[in-house]
């Protein structure tokens, strides 16, 4: 039954991707040209572009390796990936109702929910985000704490909306040891560099409170009122 799920999702994930959407656009520009360095072995592994992380393009250039680069093997990526996070909520709702019926049902939901299909046919890395946000929970749950901090180490590298769940990695010495060894060339390259990744020019910092000169008081209220709202 699960196999003919995720079938499903990815048929749904692969229909007219050619066509919808249609036409590149910024975000997804840069992807195919920092892809473009990979292919030309001009490797990196800090945040090229915003908050979007290489470990994306990466996984981009093995399949265009397969396919050639274009709009659709980006696209194709990103279908590859939310297709895997129909079977991990799968595997999360079964460990926690230990009902494959309830399991098989959440799977289905993930096939046809709304944005699962919409950011699983954009060449964005955020649908990597929810891949990996997916396994933590799955990994946290079944206390396997060295994957836990494979998992969360190496989505650091997907995109910065990821990062909130490295305070996951507090819960245990081996996925907290684990995971800051994998990050720590992301970070080094951070302080190397003197990036402020809350200032008011950074990714992060322009979505946390606004572009304003603001006091660490203001930046902390902003914040604090960002999450009540949501």
């Amino acid at each position: 039954m699960i196999y003919l799920i995720l079938f499903l999702g990815f048929l749904i994930r692969i229909f007219r991707l050619n066509s919808l959407p249609g036409e590149m656009w910024g975000d997804v520009i840069e992807h195919f040209r920092m892809t473009e360095q990979l292919l030309d072995k001009k490797f990196f592994y800090n945040y090229q572009f915003g908050g979007d992380g290489p470990l994306f393009d990466y996984l981009t250039l093995i399949i265009s390796k397969i396919f050639g680069l274009s709009f659709w093997s980006i696209k194709l990526t990103s279908v590859i990936i939310g297709t895997f996070i129909i079977y991990v909520n799968y595997l999360i709702t079964q460990l926690l109702f230990k009902n494959k019926k309830i399991a098989y049902f959440a799977a289905f939901l993930t096939a046809i929910g709304f944005w699962g299909i919409t950011f699983s046919r954009q060449g964005k890395p955020y649908i990597l985000a929810g891949f990996f946000i997916s396994l933590a929970i799955y990994f946290l749950l079944k206390k396997r704490y060295w994957f836990l901090g494979l998992v969360i180490g190496l989505g650091i590298y997907s995109q910065s909306s990821f990062w909130g769940i490295y305070f996951l990695s507090f819960i245990n010495i081996k996925s907290f040891l684990l995971t800051n060894i994998i990050s720590l060339p992301l970070f080094l390259d951070y302080f190397k560099n003197s990036i402020n990744i809350l200032s008011e020019n950074s990714y992060l910092g322009e979505k946390l409170v606004g572009s304003y000169n603001l006091g660490l008081l203001n930046y902390i209220l902003g914040i604090l009122f960002n999450y009540g709202r949501n």
